[in-house]
Parts: C-alpha cells; structure tokens; sequence
C-alpha cells in the first residue's frame, strides 16, 4: 500500500468528510446508510453505482481524491482485503489505485466474500440441504462429531457423494464443504481459507481444503494431548522439572515467549505447537495451565520445581477446604 495511504485517508477524512456525511450518514465510518445491507443482497455494481452517485453529487471533491473516499464506505470485513489489493497495486506500478482499479477490485473482493456464497446458496443450498439436513449450517445430519480421526475417514467420503449427487462442480466443493464444518472449526478455516485467497487470488482446491481442516483438526487434538501430559507432569507423576522445561522449550514455550520456530499446522501458519496451541485451543485468552507452562518454559528447572510444588500445594489446599 502507498505509504501516504492512511495520511491521505485522513486528509480527506477532515475536508471531505462532512461533505459527504451530509448527503449519506455514517458514509467515513463504513456504515453508510443504506449500504451496508446492500453489499450482501446485491451486486457490488449496485453497490458502487450509488458510491459514486455520491461522490459525483459532491461536486468539490476531485476525482483524484475519490478512491480514499471509496475506501472510508467500506465495511469493515472488507477493508483489510481491499488493502491487500491496494498492496499489490502499489509493488507493482508503485502509484496509488486509479478509481478504475479500486472498482475493479473491490467486485473481485465482493464476489469471493458475497456474491460467490449468494451464487452457491441460490443453485446448492436447498439441494443439499434435502439430501443432508444441517449441512449448510454446520450440523449435518448421520455425521458423527467431527474430529481428527473421523474427518479423513468418514466426512470427506460423505461430503464428496453428497456434491457428486447434488452436480455441485468440483470448484465450488471447498466452499461447501466449509459450510458443513461445525462452528469454532468453521470460523478458523473461513479465516484460513480468506487468508489464502487474499494472498494468490485464488479459491482452495477440494485437496487443499482437506489438508487445510485435517490440519487444523490435528493440531487441536496435539494441543488437548500436551495440556493434559503436561498436567500430570507438574504433579510430578511421571517426570522430573529438568525434562519438563526441555520438553516446554521444545514446543514453543521460552524465555522470547511463545516461540514461533517450528512449523506446526498449515491453515495460519502460527509458527510453534505453543503458538498453534494457543491459537487453536485458547484464542486470544490463555491462562492457567498455558501461563504455567509459559512461566516453566521461561524461567528454567529452580522454577519448575517450585512452580511444581506451588501447584501441588495448591491441589491439596483445595481439596483440604472441601
């Protein structure tokens, strides 16, 4: 992106800005009134046909200035990948997008996040949906829980002859089977899967998607596993704080932190089975046993065994009180 982007942004924000809000409410914060619905019922053509309308009804705006207004209308959920496309623009030709190009790319942007899904939902959805009740909304029926040893084995099987069944192409079968995933693993691979796109242009194949999930399922399952021997450990069940602290600094929990040295899990490329246990099992809030292991991991061995024997101190005053 130009790096005068956000400077220019404001410039334009302070002299332009109540020029516009007056004919369109709410316009510079990205929720111009009327618009934001618009966007996911309709074509980004109409969408932008009324973005310029107001930009040409503000008649001391020039039109050189008009892409930074453009971009102060978009909602939220399309402005990073607008900067992206901007990004390019700008290693490539070093200039600034031209109004043409900011219109040509954010339909692009628009029809992977919109108009793709309204597409697939139009022709597909009551499709499948009668072949497999819920799989458009993460909760297909005769599938059982999703998780790592199941997906391979059963759910790719199921997903591909239902698409086969239902004449889905084979260049929409990521996208619907996206849809089938359950909630929390739904919502990491659509970040995943955007990430991707936002990077090469380009849909997932039906191969990548599955490696993508069985991925992201695996290092679930990796960071429950470790939690849990880690658990025991500092009850000192099993082995001692020197080979704890190796263990801990091996998986990513050191003295910079969480680590990000070994690759782990493709769909984000967090960096470290700390860092993807982190991001798969906690989010953003870790603690507890997490911060433990960060502390162990950090400080070494004369801390893991009084770190140790905090804990054990505090299991047993627990159970003392009850």
């Amino acid at each position: 992106m130009d790096p005068h982007f956000d400077q220019n942004t404001q410039s334009f924000l302070l002299h332009y800005g109540p020029i516009l809000e007056a004919r369109r409410r709410g316009c510079t914060t990205g929720q111009p009134a009327g618009l934001p619905q618009l966007i996911r019922q309709t074509s980004a053509d109409a969408w932008i046909q009324q973005l310029e309308g107001d930009l040409v009804a503000c008649t001391t705006i020039p039109g050189t200035e008009w892409v930074y207004g453009g971009f102060l209308y978009l909602p939220e959920e399309l402005m990073l990948p607008m900067r992206k496309k901007g990004s390019k623009v700008w290693q490539v030709t070093s200039q600034m997008w031209t109004w043409v190009q900011f219109k040509d790319d954010l339909r692009a942007v628009f029809d992977f996040h919109y108009g793709q899904q309204n597409r697939f939902m139009g022709t597909f959805g009551n499709i499948l949906q009668l072949r497999r009740p819920g799989c458009t909304n993460g909760h297909p029926q005769n599938l059982p829980n999703l998780d790592k040893s199941n997906f391979s084995a059963v759910w790719v099987d199921r997903m591909r002859e239902d698409f086969l069944a239902c004449l889905v192409p084979l260049v929409w079968w990521a996208r619907a089977g996206v849809l089938y995933l359950p909630d929390g693993t739904r919502r990491a691979i659509t970040k995943a899967r955007e990430l991707h796109w936002h990077e090469t242009g380009l849909e997932w194949t039906w191969a990548e998607f599955i490696r993508e999930v069985q991925g992201y399922l695996d290092a679930e399952a990796l960071g429950r596993t470790i939690l849990k021997g880690v658990a025991g450990a500092a009850l000192g069940v099993v082995v001692g704080p020197p080979i704890i602290v190796a263990g801990l600094g091996a998986l990513g929990f050191g003295t910079a932190g969480v680590a990000a040295a070994l690759p782990l899990t493709v769909y984000l490329s967090v960096g470290s089975a700390a860092a993807a246990i982190q991001s798969v099992v906690y989010g953003a809030s870790t603690g507890g046993l997490f911060a433990i292991c960060q502390s162990i991991g950090a400080a070494g061995v004369g801390a893991a065994g009084t770190m140790i024997s905090g804990v054990i101190g505090g299991i047993l005053a627990n159970r003392g009180g009850q």
